[in-house]
């Protein structure tokens, strides 16, 4: 996920040294809030291409000229500080080059490249970073169910599943530089890679492995 940060040393960087010291004349804070937050906002997001800064509360557009005195935080909401004491909050949106889908998807269903297509996404708003482009390797599905619209991002997929639930698989492991092969029922869906819990039809104990391949599962030890 996401979050807002803090930006704790901005000072004279983005506000000017002379400004802050009274030492040029002060801008009304109505403008120069904004252009410090924008500012911290590149420096925290450099692949941001277009921002959309809209003030929430705080100082009302009349305020005489105030120097900021620091952003206080950036993010989907971000606020700024006036050297008076007074905080004013923004709603930021940053876009990104991204995917979105092209079509509604259910749960747990398979998917490819033709289901995105190219659009800006807010970053900000976003649970896990976008993805600009669909990923290459195995085949893939839904995490969970995705309207038309949503985002791809790096919570939106996982890789489809070697071995089912309810699968008979074969046990591999090495006992004293022989290898050893049982049988066992998945007990969960798993891809290449993953970690999965299988019951050993012998003993009918839970043992863990790792994906090794279709319906083949490298246990350290066998009981």
């Amino acid at each position: 996920m996401i979050l807002p940060m803090r930006v704790e040393q901005l000072g004279a960087a983005l506000c000017g040294a002379a400004v802050l010291a009274g030492g040029a004349p002060a801008i009304a804070r109505n403008e120069q809030a904004p252009a410090a937050l924008r500012g911290a906002l590149i420096e925290a997001y450099p692949s941001v291409t277009r921002w959309e800064i809209t003030r929430l509360r705080g100082a009302s557009a009349g305020d005489a000229a105030v120097p900021v005195q620091r952003v206080l935080r950036v993010g989907a909401r971000s606020a700024v500080r006036s050297s008076d004491g007074t905080t004013i909050w923004y709603l930021v949106r940053g876009w990104v080059p991204g995917l979105v889908a092209s079509r509604d998807l259910p749960p747990q269903g398979p998917t490819d490249r033709r289901d995105w297509s190219p659009s800006p996404v807010d970053l900000l708003s976003a649970r896990c970073a976008p993805l600009t482009s669909f990923p290459i390797g195995p085949s893939w599905r839904t995490r969970r169910e995705t309207v038309q619209g949503s985002p791809l991002n790096q919570c939106s997929l996982q890789a489809m599943p070697m071995i089912r639930r309810g699968e008979t698989v074969s046990l591999r492991s090495q006992v004293r530089g022989v290898s050893v092969i049982s049988q066992g029922l998945a007990l969960t869906d798993a891809a290449r890679g993953d970690g999965i819990a299988v019951r050993a039809l012998g003993s009918g104990r839970v043992v863990h492995g790792r994906v090794a391949q279709s319906s083949e599962v490298q246990v350290d030890v066998l009981h």
